[in-house]
C-alpha cells in the first residue's frame, strides 16, 4: 500500500510538473517560490527558499530557465531518493553569475557509482548547465546528504528574470 500511495504521488507530482515546468513571466525567484511552495504542499517536507526580493539583473531567460529546471529536478530526486526531511534552497548573484544551491539532509550517495548510471537525472542537471555556459557540483556520501550548486553566466540578453 505504501508503494501504491508513492507512485500515486509521483504520477501527481510529475504531472503537476509539467504543468508548472515553465517560467511564466514570472521571475527566477518568483518561479522558485511557486516551485517550492507546490513542492512542500505535494511531498509535506520542511523546505526553505532564500534569495533576493528582485530579480537578477541581465539574467537571460534561457539561463534562468536552466536554474528552474536544475532545482525541479533536485527538489524530484530528494523526495524519490533521498528521504529528506528538510530541504534548503539558496539562489544568489555575483557581477557576472547567477548561483543555485539545494541541500537536503537525506540518505545522500555514491556519486561515482552513480555516474556510471545511464539516463540519470544528474547527467541532465549537468547538460543543462554546461549547455548555458554554466556548471554544476554535487557535494555527497552516503548519510551525509547531497549539495548541489550550479551557476550560469549572468549577460546582457532582451530577456531578463
Amino acid at each position: 500500500m505504501d508503494d501504491l500511495n508513492r507512485t500515486i504521488r509521483d504520477i501527481r507530482n510529475y504531472i503537476l510538473t509539467c504543468a508548472r515546468g515553465q517560467l511564466r513571466g514570472e521571475s527566477l525567484i518568483e518561479g522558485l517560490g511557486r516551485l517550492v511552495a507546490d513542492f512542500r504542499q505535494n511531498t509535506k517536507l520542511e523546505v526553505s527558499l532564500a534569495g533576493p526580493k528582485e530579480p537578477i539583473a541581465d539574467l537571460r531567460q534561457v539561463n534562468a530557465l536552466v536554474l528552474f529546471h536544475i532545482c525541479q529536478e533536485a527538489l524530484a530526486n530528494a523526495a524519490r531518493h533521498a528521504h529528506a526531511s528538510k530541504i534548503t534552497v539558496d539562489l544568489w548573484s555575483t557581477s557576472d553569475r547567477a548561483l543555485l544551491e539545494i541541500h537536503d539532509d537525506g540518505n545522500g550517495f555514491d556519486l561515482e557509482g552513480c555516474q556510471q548510471t545511464v539516463g540519470h537525472g544528474l547527467a541532465n542537471m549537468q547538460t543543462r548547465a554546461t549547455n548555458v555556459g554554466g556548471d554544476l557540483d554535487i557535494i555527497t556520501a552516503p548519510g551525509e546528504g547531497t549539495t548541489i550548486l550550479v551557476w550560469v553566466p549572468r549577460g546582457t540578453g532582451q530577456e531578463n528574470a
